[in-house]
């Protein structure tokens, strides 16, 4: 695309913080930029003028762009180290020169202290000989501008200490302003617990990385501390944390559609399972994500009527053909639980119904997604917010498949457990059954009171050893 085409893009640019892509002609990712203004920073690559010999360089392969809009400029800082070090753009790299770009530092002590810094050398050794790192780095970041200010922002989120005293919980010093200014939690004054203080550590590496879902789940933890003990300013602290956050999980719904190149922001994904053993009972499920959170309103579950034994892909193109028969509220992307197979049957089972939109399937082994346009698997890195999504989805229409398919193995086992008691007839199992009103009830009867209900003390027994272990398999699928 020739950069007259581009310009009239730009026009429609967010005015708003997020990540750009710049492309060569052969669509290769060149260079990848964070912006305040995604509107404005782009813009000032198709402007004329003098630019230095690197930058001009830069500018004459531009071929095309994308971007993924984001909700604050922190996060704009990192995503932008992460996508760098996965795509890894020929003009990112960082010069290699005396210059020493900053890190972000947590430490690994009892009361982990949150800093920048330039050096990363700092080691222990350890009881086995070898050397391990004392802390845990994120960076380079170029940008040291922005670096400071995303700092002071996620200490505000993270109440992480700065200092590099000594914590001793059993002496208690004085708070620093950092205390007051609701950037340090104050341990060193005992003003919170260690395991509560390494939670919110832990939260914080995990929003480092990426995995705001998990960072949320954490933090959500510390919120129901918080309101058991009648702390409710701390639990509503907790939960406009977890708000903030919440909007920045939101830009996954982007980085997935960049990752998987579909035509447009996957805003519904529905994710489809199967559950049966050895093809008795099985059922599928479908879940439904909106805007990357479930909506359990339009879950749907699925007894399969037209396949006997085990067969998987059949299994599969039965759900799709109810769930899409009337061809209503379709998905922006299908996401499959399987491999290869499976996903060819989705797409060639849609191709029958003239449906059109995207399908991909993960694989649980290695976490391999297979695309309907490609032969080989793509494989995203384990600490990807795109996977993070992908197995969110994955595992919930998983769990909704074994719940369904346990609820009905529960009732048939229910219905039919007395049935296989040598001695009871229908008579004396509705006797039983409305006279104790439970399975459970009647195993804990006493043989006296099965003998008042005309049963021998012989098929007392019978009935009870039998319950006991069928009590037992239903506690096992509850």
């Amino acid at each position: 695309m020739k950069k007259k085409g581009l310009k009239p893009r730009l026009k429609n640019l967010p005015d708003s913080p997020g990540v750009y892509f710049l492309k060569d002609r052969k669509k290769k990712v060149i260079y990848i930029g964070k912006a305040v203004s995604l509107k404005k920073r782009l813009a000032h690559y198709f402007q004329k003028g003098f630019f230095d010999p690197k930058m001009g360089q830069l500018i004459r392969q531009i071929a095309d762009f994308d971007y993924l809009p984001l909700t604050s400029e922190p996060e704009a800082l990192f995503l932008e180290d992460r996508l760098i070090k996965q795509f890894q753009p020929k003009y990112n790299q960082i010069s290699k020169d005396d210059k020493s770009y900053p890190f972000l530092k947590i430490t690994k002590e009892k009361f982990p202290s949150f800093t920048i810094v330039r050096d990363t050398t700092q080691t222990l050794r350890s009881k086995w000989g070898g050397l391990r790192r004392r802390a845990l780095y994120f960076g380079p970041y170029t940008d040291v501008i922005a670096l400071r200010r995303a700092y002071r922002y996620l200490r505000t989120i993270f109440p992480i200490r700065r200092c590099r005293k000594k914590i001793n919980p059993e002496k208690k010093g004085r708070v620093c302003l950092d205390f007051h200014l609701g950037r340090c939690k104050g341990p060193c004054a005992g003003k919170i617990k260690e395991e509560e203080y390494q939670k919110l550590a832990d939260a914080l590496v995990l929003f480092l990385r990426g995995r705001y879902r998990e960072t949320m789940r954490q933090l959500k933890e510390l919120m129901k501390e918080s309101a058991e003990k009648l702390n409710f300013e701390e639990a509503a602290k907790y939960r406009d944390e977890i708000e903030i956050i919440s909007r920045m999980k939101g830009s996954e719904v982007s980085q997935l559609k960049k990752v998987l190149s579909l035509p447009k922001l996957p805003k519904r994904i529905e994710g489809v399972d199967i559950s049966d053993i050895a093809g008795d009972k099985a059922v599928g499920s479908l879940v439904v994500f909106k805007d990357g959170k479930a909506d359990r309103a339009h879950y749907r579950k699925f007894k399969i009527r037209g396949v006997s034994g085990i067969d998987d892909y059949r299994m599969m193109e039965e759900v799709i053909a109810r769930r899409y028969k009337e061809k209503k509220n379709l998905p922006d992307l299908l996401l499959i639980d399987g491999g290869k197979g499976h996903l060819s049957t989705a797409v060639r089972k849609l191709k029958e119904m003239n449906l059109d939109f995207p399908v991909v399937a993960l694989a649980k082994r290695n976490e391999e997604i297979f695309l309907a346009d490609s032969s080989s698997p793509l494989i995203l890195k384990k600490d990807s917010s795109p996977l993070h999504l992908l197995e969110e989805i994955r595992n919930e229409a998983h769990r909704f498949a074994i719940s369904y398919h346990q609820k009905l193995r529960r009732n048939a086992l229910k219905k039919s457990a007395l049935d296989k008691i040598e001695g009871i007839g229908e008579k004396r199992k509705k006797i039983l059954l409305s006279h104790f009103g439970s399975l459970t009830a009647i195993k804990n009867a006493s043989p006296e009171e099965l003998k008042k209900l005309g049963l021998s003390r012989k098929l007392s027994k019978r009935i009870i050893e039998f319950l006991n272990n069928v009590v037992v398999e239903l506690a096992r699928l509850s």
